[in-house]
């Protein structure tokens, strides 16, 4: 666990790269996108077959 929070660690430059994501920007990370169009794709199911 320790080495997790070692800078040099691909693990540690990862979890950066994730914070400097734009979200002052009003933009969403592209996670959050792709999350957000999966949930309204299940929605759009349910409500569909309801």
């Amino acid at each position: 666990k320790q080495a997790d929070s070692n800078p040099l660690t691909h693990k540690f430059n990862f979890e950066l790269h994730i914070a400097g994501w734009p979200e002052a920007a009003n933009r969403k990370s592209p996670l959050q996108s792709v999350l957000q169009t999966v949930i309204d794709e299940m929605r759009r199911l349910v409500t569909r077959s309801a």
